[in-house]
């Protein structure tokens, strides 16, 4: 306990090391959560500067997020850079069997399992056409996977899932 003091024509029960330790505690803490509030913003945990990704090779160009909340929403988009006949795209199953497909724009004409990949064929696309799969994540923590189109130059997307 600290010294009864008399300032003025007070006596004041203080401790002043022991308030200064916690102006400092409580600037520190100030700063952390500032951080926190900052990293969020960014897209630390989910949706912005620090989460967004963009994956691309001759063919194809791929955009996600790599922060992700499970069971949120989250959405893969798959551009088109070449006009494509009959584009065969590629997707890991070990990546898709940690999300629930909730829709798929546009819509494959057929759909089959070749190898470790879910198969989505398509009708002609012209280029720049995006390929639109909305997901709802199943599990926590990483998640990497691979697409591709016509079993060419595999891209890598990768997320972490917080719960």
């Amino acid at each position: 306990m600290g010294n009864i003091e008399r300032v003025g024509s007070l006596e004041i029960d203080q401790d002043m090391h022991h308030e200064k330790r916690e102006w400092t505690a409580q600037r520190f803490a100030w700063g952390v959560f500032f951080l926190l509030l900052v990293a969020a913003l960014l897209g630390l945990f989910g949706g912005g500067y620090f989460s967004s990704r963009t994956q691309i090779n001759p063919d194809l160009q791929v955009d996600f997020q790599f922060f992700l909340r499970m069971k949120a929403p989250t959405r893969l988009e798959i551009k088109l850079l070449r006009t494509q006949e009959k584009p065969e795209l590629l997707i890991s199953r070990d990546y898709l069997r940690h999300f629930q497909i909730e829709n798929i724009q546009p819509e494959p004409d057929q759909v089959s399992s070749e190898g470790g990949f879910q198969q989505f064929t398509f009708n002609r696309l012209e280029a720049g056409t995006p390929i639109v799969f909305d997901l709802k994540t199943t599990d926590v923590g990483s998640i990497p996977g691979q697409v591709g189109l016509n079993s060419t130059d595999l891209l890598t997307v990768h997320h972490f899932v917080y719960p």
